[in-house]
């Protein structure tokens, strides 16, 4: 049958995407086919929604077949977003005509001796490979021998891992002398306050009307929480302070920093059955690589393997072009109070 019947025929970018990736865009890619090679490519189309037979075949491209049994297998292939996208007969009619615009383009690569480009061969090797290291690892792990006495055990051995950290607010007031911060000192030098919270009340009143720091200033002093892992500015004691109480002052060049605790978080003991879910996948993923590990050295036992450092010791490494860890990025607000040094 010719292929200009049911099935359009042709090199649609999703299937030149797939070449292109697979032989780089500095190969010569395939031509497209001319008219007299579709001549001899024997594509045919059927309704792939009618066919219940899992070996019927669904298209033919060149004298080989697809069957349903394959089609289902390239839609369970993908992943959920794109194989939801196929609840309709014309869609997965569309997605049958890019089968088979890979299948010619294929057969073309293969006609022009891409079969052993070295990047094919890498990539043929590569799937090869996952392949077995899939049926191993599938075959001595399983997600349903993990039970709950497991999960317990891996819980109270990495309990720091699930358990929050408390968390402190700090609000701060700067001022020079020129503000005569004393006026406001006073009635915390005092010990006037025998509630915290009057204190911090207090204290964040002083920070909105005083305070030459207006961004933190404005907010009543806050500069936000911390936890005993994030560096901050007024040092790590931080969190031996007491709550309400008034620290400092810390030298932030011409000017004086005061600091206090207005609010603490206390760290919580995580509930294990909310966590379930994630100790198994947390379970599973390490047996897996203990798995692979143990596989891979019994192969390296087995076989001839060397290594010459010698001969790429002095390869010149990649740019590190990796943008910094989220934890290395500036956080909101230490801009805005400086660098301290406590008197």
């Amino acid at each position: 049958m010719n292929c200009q019947q049911p099935i359009t025929v042709g090199l649609g970018w999703p299937a030149l995407a797939v070449v292109m990736l697979i032989v780089g865009p500095w190969s010569c890619a395939p031509e497209k086919p001319s008219d007299r090679d579709l001549a001899d490519l024997e594509v045919e189309a059927v309704d792939v929604e009618e066919v219940d037979d899992a070996q019927a075949v669904v298209a033919g491209v060149g004298g080989r077949e697809i069957t349903r049994e394959e089609f289902n297998r390239r839609i369970d292939g993908m992943i959920d977003r794109a194989r939801s996208r196929l609840q309709s007969q014309d869609r997965r009619q569309s997605f049958l005509s890019r089968i088979v615009e890979f299948e010619l383009m294929a057969d073309e690569g293969h006609r022009q001796g891409l079969s052993d480009h070295p990047r094919v061969r890498h990539a043929i090797k590569e799937v090869m490979a996952q392949l077995m290291l899939q049926d191993v690892i599938d075959e001595e792990v399983s997600m349903s021998d993990i039970d709950g006495e497991q999960r317990r055990a891996y819980f109270d051995d990495n309990f720091e891992q699930f358990a929050e950290d408390e968390r402190r607010q700090l609000a701060i007031l700067v001022a020079d002398e020129s503000s005569s911060p004393d006026r406001w000192l006073a009635p915390f030098a005092d010990g006037e306050f025998e509630d915290p919270e009057e204190a911090v009340t207090r204290f964040r009143r002083a920070a909105f009307r005083y305070s030459q720091e207006r961004r933190s200033g404005d907010r009543g002093g806050d500069i936000g929480w911390r936890t005993p892992q994030q560096a901050h500015l007024l040092g790590d004691d931080v969190f031996d302070w007491e709550f309400g109480e008034v620290y400092g002052p810390f030298d932030d060049d011409s000017r004086k920093v005061w600091a206090m605790v207005i609010d603490i978080e206390e760290p919580e003991r995580p509930d294990i059955e909310e966590l379930e879910q994630e100790i198994t996948e947390r379970i599973y993923d390490e047996r897996r690589r203990q798995a692979r590990s143990a596989w891979v050295d019994n192969l390296a036992q087995d076989a001839d393997v060397e290594r010459f450092e010698e001969r790429y010791d002095d390869v010149t490494p990649p740019d590190d072009s990796a943008p910094p860890p989220l934890g290395e990025l500036p956080r909101v607000g230490d801009d805005d109070i400086g660098t301290f040094d406590q008197q």
